[in-house]
């Protein structure tokens, strides 16, 4: 389902916050067996969300034109995560699966710079809602 950044021309901000929520629980959960978190790596969401801010940072020295190709290789690249920890953890396939998708549907949706400053908030309330549910380790 594509993601709606905006309402009347603003951000909407149930995106930043029940929403990022909601997504944000897609990733992992605890297991009511043993009480143990499962999902999504917290080490490979950081590292697609470093480099989401390392892409916003570049915003500010180079043209929109000139990075847009860069978000778009997104897509692929977290393609690539996902598969590789799917191979060493498939019971935790369907928490990488719905990573993989919140990307790349975002991505899909990142047609401006404001677009993509838009997935920017989006996606570091997401982390921080991920990171608050998740394990501390």
């Amino acid at each position: 389902m594509p993601v709606n950044f905006y309402s009347n021309g603003h951000i909407r901000p149930e995106l930043l916050s029940d929403e990022a929520w909601k997504k944000a629980n897609e990733f992992g959960r605890r297991n009511n067996e043993n009480n143990k978190f499962e999902g999504v790596s917290k080490t490979q969401i950081r590292k697609i969300f470093d480099e989401v801010k390392r892409l916003e940072r570049m915003l500010s020295v180079k043209e929109w034109t000139d990075i847009l190709p860069l978000i778009k290789m997104l897509k692929p690249k977290v393609a690539y995560q996902v598969k590789r920890a799917i191979e060493k953890e498939k019971y935790l396939t369907q928490y990488y699966k719905k990573f993989e998708t919140f990307i790349a549907e975002s991505i899909d949706e990142v047609k401006e710079k404001r677009d993509f400053e838009a997935f920017c908030l989006y996606f570091e309330a997401v982390y921080a809602y991920y990171y608050s549910i998740s394990d501390k380790k």
